[in-house]
């Protein structure tokens, strides 16, 4: 019975331990270690242990982390009264996240413990954190130049990187550092290239059959869903990237790509910093004719040579349509013998989000006719502006502004602490001078941060009165545009629709219009409607039963030069 009591009285905590790879988590012997200190610790604290995180991850990130957002929601939410780390860079290897962090957990009335490092909540304590996760975060900085430095020699030598997954149809020698085919996936690749270029298969064709047939993609093994059954397909960008790389025709190149940090994807660096590898590193899986075959075709599918340019299959809204399920860009295709759009998201290794093909002729219509009747009706964004006037200012942006302003006090208010600390105590050594120049740059920083921050805030809040000064020229603008619309043809109705920066949000038969009005200056005609710097911003709404809604958006600042 006393255990039973004592587990109710006792604060409640959450243990979070990390390692930085999934080796290190099969091995499990830093993950026990930490658990158990941290138990230890617990029970030394008289915190009762409601959860164990275990998690895998890179402590330069904070947003990507799933679990550790978990126990952050349940901290904010006053689930748990304290977080229990076995050290700092366990938690976050970036001061700028351990100060986040530390500052949510006393908010909450939350402790941040750490098992090595016990820290009390003094400004000496803060500027301690603060300088251990910089010098953290210093330190992985210096790791990654030295392995960058370490690849770029490498790759000047001669050899391949011995880094990385393997390139699809290879594995490397890292010893010798040369590739050799890899015999199951090289047949695939062949397979690829002679159907696109010898066959004439379609990139739809291609993806169909291999799927179909169960192979494997390129992405087995780094893509994985929180379905566990669920397994990658092949999609229309695997297909693009084998058949675009030089690779598969014999030209080893290496520094191609620029790394921007997990979950993005690379950039490509300027063909002069590309490293040309020796003849031999990389056999070729393809002849260099039937590549540059393939590198043809593909240019001919591209703009004015598209068959999508074909002006039989006109699309009003081509490149301006988006998914509402899961926000991928929507194609136009044939669907049941009309014309429609389809989300993209059917080509992709996740497969299709279930989002419903769009009726081409029922969407454009609509489309086209909200627009012209706002051009026609200027009024009604009028008449929408006063109301926004008479309501006040917006209640979020008032609050944010708020919560600068005390941001800012307590920034100043923390300056003065530490000036006055140093007046009243004995400094002979220079160390409390050192700690304090320290911290005043830190929060000379922090305060003009603030400041850019409450300047962004108050310009948003001062363009609704602006927008209201600028009505004569929206009626001017809509009056001058008004009288055009019934001569233009398809090409003008699109010079239009991409002037006003038409972008439709839809799933089926709900559609969502968004756009704006463009206002100064710009020569205006059916070919070129205008250059613009000030727009208002506007919505339209449309549902299955045919309601339609205006929302109108603050004057934004925006350039749009339509030829």
């Amino acid at each position: 019975m006393k255990k039973l009591h004592d587990s109710i009285t006792k604060p409640m905590a959450i243990i979070y331990c990390r390692v930085s790879t999934k080796g290190q988590e099969e091995d499990g012997t830093s993950l026990d270690s930490q658990e158990a200190a941290c138990r230890t610790f617990a029970e030394q604290q008289g915190y009762s242990v409601g959860r164990v995180t275990r998690e895998v991850y890179t402590g330069a990130e904070l947003w990507d982390r799933p679990k550790l957002a978990q126990d952050r929601d349940d901290i904010k939410a006053g689930l748990f009264q304290a977080l229990i780390v076995f050290a700092i860079d366990r938690l976050t290897r970036d001061p700028i996240h351990l100060m986040i962090i530390s500052d949510e957990c006393e908010r909450k009335g939350a402790a941040l413990e750490f098992v090595t490092e016990p820290l009390d909540s003094s400004p000496e304590a803060s500027l301690i954190r603060y300088v251990k996760g910089y010098a953290a975060a210093m330190e992985r900085e210096k790791i990654r130049e030295r392995n960058l430095r370490g690849k770029r020699q490498r790759a000047i030598s001669g050899k391949v990187h011995g880094h990385g997954p393997e390139l699809y149809g290879y594995r490397r020698d890292k010893a010798a550092g040369v590739r050799l085919v890899y015999e199951p996936e090289a047949a695939i690749i062949q397979r690829i290239f002679h159907g696109y270029v010898l066959d004439g298969q379609s990139l739809k064709e291609i993806i169909r059959r291999l799927n179909d047939q169960g192979i494997s993609p390129p992405s087995v093994g780094k893509l994985t869903f929180p379905d566990a059954a669920r397994r990658p397909r092949w999609a229309k960008g695997q297909i693009h990237r084998i058949l675009k790389n030089p690779t598969y025709a014999g030209r080893g190149i290496a520094w191609r790509f620029q790394s921007q940090g997990p979950k993005k994807s690379p950039l490509v660096r300027p063909q002069e910093e590309w490293i040309t590898l020796p003849d031999g590193t990389t056999p070729a899986l393809v002849t260099p004719e039937i590549w540059q075959a393939a590198q043809d075709r593909l240019h001919s599918n591209k703009g004015e040579h598209s068959r999508n340019m074909n002006k039989a299959r006109q699309y009003l809204l081509r490149g301006l349509v988006t998914c509402g399920v899961c926000g991928c860009a929507m194609y136009s295709a044939p669907h049941r013998d009309k014309r429609a759009y389809r989300c993209s998201s059917r080509d992709k290794p996740q497969g299709a989000c279930g989002g419903r093909s769009v009726p081409a002729p029922e969407a454009e219509a609509w489309v086209w006719g909200e627009v012209t009747a706002m051009l026609r009706n200027p009024q009604m964004i009028a008449d929408e502006l006063k109301r926004r006037q008479e309501a006040g200012p917006d209640p979020m942006l008032e609050s944010d502004l708020e919560a600068a302003r005390k941001a800012l006090a307590k920034a100043e208010k923390q300056q003065g602490q530490w000036v006055a600390r140093l007046r009243d105590t004995d400094d002979d050594d220079g160390a409390l001078w050192n700690l304090v120049k320290a911290e005043a740059a830190r929060l000379d920083q922090e305060k003009r941060d603030l400041h850019a921050t409450m300047e962004d805030i108050q310009g948003r809040m001062s363009q609704q009165q602006h927008a209201v000064d600028k009505l004569d020229a929206l009626h001017v603008y809509c009056a001058r545009v008004g009288q055009n619309l019934e001569s233009f043809g398809f090409d003008e109705q699109r010079l239009a629709l991409e002037a006003l920066g038409i972008r439709v949000t839809a799933n089926g038969r709900e559609w969502q219009l968004d756009g704006s009005i463009p206002l100064e200056s710009g020569v205006l005609s059916p070919a070129i409607l205008c250059t613009v710097q000030n727009a208002y911003t506007f919505r339209f709404l449309s549902t299955k039963q045919g309601a339609v809604a205006l929302e109108v958006g603050d004057l934004v600042e925006t350039l749009k030069v339509k030829a």
